[in-house]
């Protein structure tokens, strides 16, 4: 719904051709891990999975129904921990937490370690246990591109070399130009090499190490 009111979706021309689940690799070897509920003929590929214990598979149903009936906001309001801890705490074995939550989440979250919201990793379970997965047809660049479009043209500064950040306490305020000038700023995301980023950011600022897995 989000989506549907801050993009065109018909002019994204977005297809859905993607199956419920995932596919596992392992030493070049494939394994499928699919959604029965939704393809019942999943069901045989997915018990027989070696990368997850029957008990995992078992707790991945039960999580599935748990998040269902559970509203977006009460997800995202319940008592937080980290990813892994509420893993681990739901009986999932170390087995399914390196050869699917770790690769997988932990490239949803730019977070390998799991540190990341659990209430974050609910909601996310949750809409792909219920939602479909759709691309634009012509690139995930397109997105960016739509949203550019409905913003004003002076609202886009290009090859804008940016001096510093400037704080009011713990919160950055504004981003100073190399030309002296001062933009105010609400949020800031600093998407930059690490020696630009660490010349830019204040020492108790929380960063991410982007990490790319085969899926």
């Amino acid at each position: 719904r989000r989506c549907s009111g801050s993009l065109n979706l018909a002019a994204l021309n977005c297809s859905a051709d993607y199956a419920p689940g995932a596919v596992l690799v392992k030493d070049g070897t494939v394994y499928p891990l699919g959604d029965p509920l939704r393809q019942p003929q999943t069901l045989l590929s997915s018990l027989t999975n070696p990368l997850l214990h029957l008990s995992d598979k078992l707790n991945v149903l039960r999580l599935r129904v748990a998040a269902q009936r559970k509203t977006t906001a009460q997800i995202l309001q319940q008592p937080d921990l980290p990813t892994l801890t509420f893993l681990r705490q739901w009986g999932f074995s170390e087995l399914a937490i390196a050869s699917f939550f770790r690769p997988f989440y932990g490239g949803i979250f730019l977070d390998s370690a799991l540190e990341t919201s659990a209430n974050l990793f609910w909601f996310y379970f949750k809409m792909l246990a219920s939602g479909r997965i759709v691309t634009p047809a012509l690139g995930m660049g397109e997105l960016t591109q739509q949203l550019a479009q409905g913003l004003p043209a002076h609202q886009i500064r290009t090859n804008y070399p940016v001096h510093a950040l400037v704080q009011d306490g713990d919160h950055v305020t504004a981003v100073e130009g190399a030309n002296g000038e001062r933009l105010s700023v609400s949020r800031i995301v600093c998407a930059t090499d690490a020696a630009s980023a660490r010349q830019l950011l204040p020492a108790n600022c929380h960063s991410l190490l982007p990490l790319k897995h085969a899926l």
